[in-house]
């Protein structure tokens, strides 16, 4: 992922690695962890129920740049 980043000195660096691991941990689903991200499981949320009939609405939220994205469904 950091080969398409251009950093600018030690704080760049940080900010960005804080920000890819705060994505790793908070929104990134992991298929080891049945599709859970890894701050549910430790928190004790309950996997989310499959989703049944039409999905709706998708948001795509982008950090860094756009390298990384997430999404959700809309209320």
């Amino acid at each position: 992922m950091f080969d398409h980043v251009i950093l600018f000195g030690l704080k760049s660096l940080r900010r960005a690695t804080s920000l890819y691991r705060y994505h790793f941990n908070q929104f990134r689903p992991h298929q080891g962890l049945a599709n859970r991200v890894p701050h549910a499981i430790r928190t004790g949320k309950p996997a989310p129920e499959p989703v049944r009939g039409p999905i709706g609405t998708v948001h795509c939220e982008e950090s860094l740049g756009g390298l990384l994205k997430s999404y959700r469904r809309a209320a």
